[in-house]
């Protein structure tokens, strides 16, 4: 499986428990030809778990130019404060969902790296395992 990330077991868990709560949910990410990501999603266990897959090669467009984000709201089929983007890089899964009007989640084990600020409305959590108790609370939203 060459530039195939496993599946976590704990988020595995997670983003079943979401689909449990009646969330759609979209897989969007930067990727090459190679990294398909669905041998590692079948092998875990979740590639059924995904309504749509924007994936960035077979789109032409990458996380951080505008239209990637449009795409993401289109096939959400709801309005874009109503999406949870959730991802692992500042600019890529806060700042441009959030300029298109979705709400975000930055995942960090760590938290933030000295220099970084979060900016304000953004949720952080340290693991995806943390998102089905968030949205229990917070509210519906649409997620990535």
């Amino acid at each position: 499986m060459i530039g195939q990330k496993r599946v976590d077991p704990l988020a595995a868990a997670a983003l079943h428990d979401l689909a449990e709560l009646g969330l759609r949910l979209l897989l969007a990410t930067n990727a090459t030809a190679t990294e398909t990501r669905w041998p590692a999603l079948q092998l875990g266990g979740v590639e059924k778990l995904f309504s749509v897959a924007l994936i960035s090669y077979s789109l032409n467009v990458r996380k951080d130019d505008p239209l990637f984000y449009e795409l993401v709201v289109t096939a959400a089929q709801c309005p874009a404060d109503r999406v949870l983007f959730v991802g692992n890089d500042i600019a890529q899964d806060v700042i441009g969902p959030m300029r298109a009007g979705m709400q975000a989640c930055l995942v960090r084990p760590n938290e933030l790296v000295p220099g970084e600020e979060l900016p304000d409305g953004a949720l952080l959590i340290r693991h995806v395992r943390e998102l089905p108790a968030l949205l229990r609370t917070s509210g519906p939203v649409a997620s990535r």
